[in-house]
């Protein structure tokens, strides 16, 4: 069976690793790189040099084209219910950024102010927010600005919310399960949903809690400063570590 490769050096890097890696699999070696990356892909990995221990990942920010929200007491929120989209509760653009493999580090531009929205009092039964999507989108995480008033309580932010989707214009609901925050400190949180969606038409919050009696002593004041959906976007070297992982095994087969 003939190559097709247009460079001999490569394939021959790629026999040579491979044979290497085949007769040291079944060795016996405590505290060696070579036990901890004893696999065809990580081999060819190390030597083009694409194992990394850390490297950023970016996520797509998704802005949300329309907000509602349902209240079955009769209580309104003011101000206006758009503002946690539409951009008033920062003072700059929105991006993101997430580095590190293991513990994400969020670095936002934009610094609230107090122009998000709030539920004024009444029970925080049977209030939901629903949100639409301009596009069928994937969703795999929440930008949130929590509640927050320059001096005043953190306690008015959401707690914690159970997350539904719909891929249906808003005709059926699926739950991926409650969800936790942060309270409010000026700054943005990411919350993850633990899985990715697909063709996400509508979002929903329900069964929403906050963080307890605020300094006024009212225990049924809810709010956010803006909220965006965001979707993680693969690394290029991850893609690329997979495919080489591809051709290791099928060169493997075919020896």
């Amino acid at each position: 069976m003939s190559r097709r490769s247009s460079s001999p050096q490569a394939a021959s890097l790629i026999d040579n690793l491979l044979e290497k890696n085949h007769h040291t699999y079944h060795m016996k070696m405590k505290n060696s790189p070579a036990k901890q990356c004893a696999s065809f892909t990580c081999a060819i990995a190390s030597a083009f040099g694409l194992l990394s221990l850390s490297h950023a990942v970016t996520y797509d920010v998704i802005t949300p084209s329309n907000v509602s929200f349902i209240d079955d007491t009769g209580v309104f929120g003011s101000p206006d219910i758009s503002n946690i989209i539409n951009g008033s509760g920062v003072s700059s653009p929105i991006g993101v950024t997430i580095e590190s493999t293991n513990i994400p580090s969020l670095s936002v531009t934009g610094n609230i102010d107090a122009t998000g929205w709030r539920r004024n009092g009444g029970n925080l039964t049977g209030l939901f927010f629903t949100f639409t999507l301009q596009d069928p989108s994937t969703v795999s995480g929440i930008l949130l600005a929590n509640y927050f008033e320059s001096g005043g309580p953190a306690a008015r932010g959401m707690n914690t919310f159970t997350f539904q989707y719909s891929d249906d214009e808003g005709q059926n609901y699926y739950s991926v399960g409650t969800l936790s925050a942060t309270q409010g400190n000026g700054g943005f949180q990411l919350i993850d949903l633990g899985t990715t969606l697909t063709g996400v038409t509508n979002v929903r919050f329900s069964s929403i809690t906050n963080f307890g009696a605020d300094g006024t002593g009212n225990s049924n004041i809810v709010g956010m400063n803006e909220v965006r959906f965001v979707n993680a976007v693969p690394e290029p070297s991850a893609a690329l570590l997979g495919g080489l992982g591809v051709l290791a095994l099928l060169r493997r087969r075919r020896a």
